[in-house]
């Protein structure tokens, strides 16, 4: 869905913006771009409270595009639950 790409960033912060609600623009976030090794994306994911699907996160780690990090989390609705994914940054064997 969206692409970030900075040698720098360590963090990223994914959620709906205030200023365009239930739209994905992937336009950066404000505040976070002004931190270091940290960037936020405008990105809308249907959720729900009890979870009634599933929101796929897929990382390509640099080294090797074929080895993809895929993560299924419940959609849950994020005014009462967060999710923290941690992905390996480089080629896994």
């Amino acid at each position: 869905m969206t692409n970030v790409d900075a040698p720098d960033v360590i963090g990223i912060h994914v959620h709906d913006a205030e200023s365009r609600p239930a739209v994905t623009s992937g336009e950066l976030l404000p505040y976070f771009p002004d931190r270091p090794f940290q960037t936020g994306v405008d990105i809308n994911m249907p959720a729900t409270t009890p979870p009634d699907g599933t929101i796929t996160v897929v990382s390509t780690p640099r080294g090797n595009t074929e080895q993809q990090q895929v993560f299924n989390v419940p959609n849950w609705a994020s005014h009462e639950h967060r999710i923290t994914l941690s992905f390996n940054d480089f080629e896994q064997e």
